[in-house]
């Protein structure tokens, strides 16, 4: 008797997350079942029909991909002719050979024949319904001088191995979703003003985003040494990291004593009580905020707020901090074409409405542009008018804060 080898599943398994391992999973199946061929494919229903919509293949079958499809390509395969069982719900397997699939007898032989002039014999599929009109097929071939039928264990075992290729398919699925929304939160994520770094409660950095990463570039005053967040200055690392694991203490257990097991330099520490750190500055609560200033005396200091993540059943170590960094006074990049939408403004308003906003003057954009003083003072006037501005003072105010990140329209 034929049992399941532990070894294929979690090789199954390894390829929901590693696609390419399928080959090495479906060898193993060549290999425990002396099957000649074994493809996992997944159809979906086509009109009186089916189709392939995705196929892994072992190694050989991979080579000898060309010839096979001379009889297993959907437009030659007379079993995509056929139907899967209307009671086929999500879940469920059936295990079946030729001679379960509807096909006229001449066909059948024909079919049959043009299978072992491609090297393939006896078949045997089992089909999993994975969603309405998704299908999951572990499809095997014997060796063409092999005749003898799939046994009643080996249907078993076949059945097993389809419901954990299945579920594997299912969590492929939901691997490349998740990493489809991480792609495009990312890219988000790069285009907003502030700083956004997520580290662990050892204030090891995990992810920044373009500005983050830009900020620890410089080194003035976050910088990493590759593995850890630290600062210029030796005590503002110390308070940095303080900041860091007591936020990490905040969400997992509000009113309790903090457990520190595991993060040596710690001591336990009530999350809830008030603490001052270096910088003077005050943590108190759920609100945690840290100025650094670093070595520049005269620059102005950037402003550390962390944020715990959810938890998500994670204990404590294995718990993510989120630090916004903002910093005081930094450039960034104003779409004329944004505030055209955004205020409702005609193109000529709104480059001198981001003129204004980035320092200029009536008089200097004037020059620039080499428009009349009164044209554009007319224009100021139509600008302030349609953003309920009374003063130049308040269209700045209004439009930097209104843009918190470099979004071009």
């Amino acid at each position: 008797m034929v049992n399941l080898d532990h070894d294929l599943v979690m090789k199954i398994y390894d390829s929901a997350r590693e696609p390419h391992q399928w080959q090495n999973a479906l060898d193993h199946v060549c290999a425990n079942l002396k099957v000649r061929s074994a493809v996992l494919q997944r159809c979906q229903g086509v009109g009186s029909g089916f189709r392939t919509t995705w196929v892994a293949r072992d190694s050989y079958s991979e080579d000898q991909t060309p010839v096979h499809l001379q009889v297993l390509d959907d437009d030659v395969n007379p079993r995509m002719a056929g139907t899967f069982p209307p009671d086929l719900r999500p879940g469920n397997v059936q295990v079946g050979g030729d001679e379960d699939i509807p096909m006229p007898t001449q066909v059948r032989k024909r079919f049959q024949e043009n299978l072992r002039q491609v090297g393939l014999g006896r078949y045997l599929c089992a089909d999993v319904a994975l969603a309405h009109n998704d299908f999951s097929c572990l499809v095997l071939h014997r060796h063409p001088d092999d005749r003898k039928v799939y046994p009643r264990d080996e249907r078993i075992l076949i059945s097993g191995l389809a419901r954990h290729m299945a579920k594997a398919l299912e969590i492929s699925d939901e691997l490349r979703k998740a990493g489809r929304v991480s792609s495009d939160l990312t890219h988000l994520l790069d285009k907003i003003r502030p700083g956004l770094l997520i580290c662990d409660p050892g204030a090891r950095l995990i992810w920044a985003n373009s500005s983050g990463r830009h900020l620890l570039e410089r080194r003035k005053p976050l910088l990493t040494d590759g593995e850890k967040l630290g600062c210029v200055l030796h005590d503002e690392t110390m308070a940095l990291h303080e900041l860091v694991f007591r936020c990490s203490l905040s969400d997992k257990a509000p009113g309790l004593p903090g457990n520190t097991h595991g993060l040596p330099g710690l001591e336990s520490t009530h999350p809830c009580r008030e603490t001052r750190l270096a910088g003077d500055s005050k943590l108190s609560g759920k609100e945690f905020c840290l100025s650094l200033r670093g070595t520049d005396g005269d620059q102005r200091p950037i402003h550390v707020v962390a944020l715990p993540m959810p938890q998500g059943g994670m204990n404590r170590c294995e718990s993510r901090i989120a630090l916004v960094i903002l910093q005081p006074g930094s450039p960034f990049e104003i779409s004329s074409r944004l505030l055209e939408k955004m205020f409702l403004l005609s193109p000529a308003e709104a480059r001198l409405a981001k003129s204004i906003a980035e320092g200029g003057s009536v008089i200097t954009y004037a020059s620039e542009h080499r428009l009349a003083e009164g044209t554009v003072r007319f224009q100021l006037k139509q600008v302030l008018a349609k953003t309920d501005c009374v003063r130049q003072a308040d269209l700045v105010r209004l439009i930097c804060s209104s843009l918190f990140g470099d979004f071009q329209v």
